[in-house]
């Protein structure tokens, strides 16, 4: 994936891709390839086909794979502005008095098309995380720092994570990673090292637009020596590798990618040379560090740590010091130790994990798949200690891998609350790198996201980060705009999801919510069809206060979320919308 952050910021915040090239273009289905089997069970070979077309994340290639269909007409009826509404994790999701039963469906008229809806305010109530809204935003780059910060301030941006594969090798005392296999094993960042100092800055940025920071801990057992620039496999050493860096050429030598000319991988002959033993007193001392600066999570510090970045792919992106991937215990006994560690410094801390690649958490941990094992086993060293070391079991990329994104990540969804049920009540349910293709500023791409979105807010999703928008004013912006600030003015989509239903919703997806602050009712419909469809709808247990607001977020203009005339609805039971091809259409009714 291209990036336009200097080198230099890249090595420094974790970012690994620089000048617009991986040192192999490998994806992470090749990681999950060579991870080797988890304890007990799946064999590298079984990983690999099970990520084949699937991967990536952090520095890699995107999943996804949408496709849609670009064109686009006027709603009928459509959508002045709304007041602007409190932001919210949710706020009163008990019902509103005078419930009544659903009214029945609305009968179609003779020009309806498309399916029919249903919502009512009364029926399925929950809260909505307003941490699902997150992103990934380094704020490092001076051609999109600008514009990111003010899209930030613009949607009250909730979270933002600092991730990716560099992050596993980041050593917090030099200030600075190792880029691993992402970017020809680059490390340092070639100036004096403030310790700590790129994270204390963006914690800084995001604390001054309001969102809240995901910092990676390193877990692997090896993090960069030292801020001078240096690579793990100069040519000096390790001649007739594969491919060199052509950009930057440390001390007058060349930087490989760790694979001779057959492709095969390269042992490290001196990893003390580039990279120090990690430990958990070190980041411990970090946390030490952040919490002197910024104080407590409880007091607005750092309110959550991920225990590293997709430990599965290791051996695929950090391979000169990881050459195979944890098995089920040795994960489980890094979570717990560097968790403790977190949680002595700041036990008002939040932590997550495993936060890894998609298809680690179905590994046989000889009986229960990894997921279920790692959750089993936080369990009972709470039981144990007294203490609950994870707070989030957190995957990245629920819409991997072959068909319909949206559909897997809905089935991946509820197998994962399915185990934390079983396994720990109580933990909550993060994708901290997440997106839906390779091309954010891709319309097919980005309706898809403004369907993400609504789908981890209906499903019960606790937090989740988009990889990928490295510059807000793509597409993908717009889709969280139409959930976060679709009229200019602060309007945001309810934090209160309630009862919908859709007569077929292989064509139409529908998300409702009703908004705390104003009682609003808030409705997301998503045509997923190349055809205009005209849907009769009908709204249960409330009272229309006056004329609907409609926006639109379409083909027709994928940077902005447009507003349409005013719907009036004379019968909350039955009334008609027609919903423009392959675009996605909010509701607002006061």
């Amino acid at each position: 994936m291209r990036r336009s952050h200097s080198f230099a910021s890249l090595l420094v915040l974790g970012l690994v891709s620089a000048c617009g090239s991986s040192s192999s273009g490998d994806s992470k289905a090749s990681t999950a390839g060579s991870a080797g089997a988890a304890s007990g069970g799946t064999s590298a070979a079984a990983a690999g086909a099970s990520a084949a077309g699937a991967t990536t994340a952090s520095g890699g290639s995107a999943i996804g794979g949408a496709t849609g269909n670009g064109g686009s007409n006027v709603v009928a009826g459509a959508g002045g502005a709304s007041g602007a509404n409190a932001a919210g994790a949710g706020g009163g999701a008990s019902p509103p008095e005078n419930c009544g039963p659903a009214l029945p469906a609305p009968t179609p008229g003779a020009s309806a098309s498309g399916p029919v809806i249903q919502v009512d305010v009364c029926a399925n109530r929950h809260p909505i995380s307003s941490d699902i809204y997150g992103v990934t935003f380094w704020f490092s780059d001076a051609a999109t720092t600008a514009g990111n910060l003010a899209f930030a301030k613009d949607i009250a941006l909730p979270l933002n994570r600092a991730g990716g594969d560099a992050t596993t090798r980041y050593n917090w005392q030099v200030d600075s990673s190792n880029a691993g296999f992402d970017f020809y094993f680059m490390a340092g960042s070639g100036t004096t090292p403030v310790p700590g100092a790129s994270n204390d800055a963006l914690v800084s940025a995001n604390q001054s637009v309001g969102a809240r920071t995901i910092l990676t801990i390193p877990m692997i057992e090896y993090i960069n020596k030292s801020a001078d620039t240096h690579c793990s496999y100069p040519k000096s050493v390790y001649p007739n590798q594969q491919s060199y860096n052509p950009y930057v050429h440390p001390n007058g030598d060349d930087c490989g990618n760790g694979k001779d000319s057959s492709g095969t991988v390269l042992v490290d002959k001196n990893i003390a040379s580039h990279d120090v033993p990690n430990s958990p007193d070190i980041q411990k001392a970090w946390v030490d560090h952040l919490v002197s600066k910024f104080g407590t999570a409880a007091k607005g510090g750092v309110p959550i740590y991920e225990m590293d970045n997709e430990p599965t792919g290791w051996p695929g992106i950090h391979f000169d010091v990881r050459p195979n991937s944890p098995s089920c215990e040795e994960l489980r006994d890094k979570i717990q130790t560097y968790a403790a560690a977190v949680k002595s410094a700041d036990p008002s801390a939040a932590v997550l994990a495993p936060d890894d690649i998609p298809v680690a958490d179905d590994f046989d941990c000889s009986g229960p798949t990894r997921g279920e094992f790692v959750l089993a086993a936080m369990a009972a060293y709470e039981k144990a200690n007294g203490t609950r070391l994870l707070d989030y079991y957190s995957h990245h990329y629920p819409g991997c891998c072959s068909g319909d994104p949206i559909a897997n990540a809905l089935t991946h969804i509820k197998k994962h609350h399915g185990w934390i049920a079983a396994q720990y009540p109580g933990t909550k349910l993060g994708y901290d790198e997440y997106n839906w293709g390779t091309d954010v500023d891709t319309y097919a791409t980005a309706l898809l996201a403004a369907d993400g979105l609504g789908l981890f807010g209906r499903e019960s999703v606790d937090l989740a980060s988009f990889w990928g928008l490295d510059d807000a004013t793509a597409a993908t912006g717009t889709a969280f705009r139409l959930y976060r600030n679709y009229d200019g003015k602060g309007g945001r989509f309810g934090d209160v999801s309630i009862s919908e239903t859709v007569s077929d919703d292989t064509k139409l997806h529908v998300y409702a919510a009703e908004r705390s602050s104003d009682n609003a009712v808030t409705i997301v419909v998503v045509n997923k069809t190349d055809g205009d469809l005209t849907s009769a709808v009908a709204l249960s247990n409330h009272a229309v206060k006056g004329a609907a607001h409609v926006f639109l977020f379409s083909a027709a203009n994928p940077k902005a979320v447009s507003a349409k005339p005013d719907l009036t609805i004379a019968d909350p039971g039955n009334f008609t919308v027609v919903f423009p091809a392959a675009s996605a259409t909010l509701i607002v009714v006061p």
